[in-house]
């Protein structure tokens, strides 16, 4: 990924966004061991790299740092957007712990409620 070549390179059409392994991490958030966060940064950094023609005069110097400038600000807007998906993520797996957390202490509750009075545990399930 670090060669250049003559060619403008082009995102891998059969990944829905800028990165694969971030679309794995969004769909299955809860195994860590689907995706892997080196490659995930990699692919977001390489969705808008192109590689640029070393230009020796200086309209081509010119045309050379509009293209980087143009190359940063797409990437600044990938990182971004990944970013912003990131949080969104986090927030959604935050609220389902709580809510994990909130079941789980109600069912703690009922048991030690059970262990005091068995004959209630009897009478719930009927």
């Amino acid at each position: 990924m670090t060669g250049r070549t003559d060619t403008p390179w082009t995102p891998d059409p059969s990944s829905s966004g800028p990165s694969a392994e971030l679309e794995k991490l969004l769909a299955d958030g809860t195994d860590a061991s689907t995706y892997d966060a080196e490659t995930m940064v990699d692919e977001l950094l390489t969705s808008t790299w192109e590689p640029i023609v070393p230009i020796s005069d200086a309209k081509g110097r010119h045309a050379s740092f509009s293209q980087q400038t143009t190359a940063l600000n797409a990437l600044q807007s990938v990182l971004a957007e990944s970013i912003d998906r990131l949080v969104q993520h986090r927030k959604v797996v935050s609220d389902r712990i709580a809510d994990l957390e909130r079941d789980s202490r109600q069912a703690s509750r009922t048991f030690q409620g059970g262990l005091a009075k068995p004959d209630l545990l009897l009478s719930v399930g009927v």
